[in-house]
């Protein structure tokens, strides 16, 4: 795959997954918060 493209596909994806880890983090931040931990 060129460089460029890769490129192009990693930028279109980072929001994304940054998105999604940082919704993971929050849920499990929650739940850790309700135990009491």
């Amino acid at each position: 795959m060129p460089d460029a493209a890769r490129a192009s596909s990693t930028s279109r994806l980072s929001p994304l997954l940054l998105s999604r880890s940082i919704s993971t983090w929050a849920s499990l931040t929650t739940v850790s918060r309700a135990k009491g931990l």
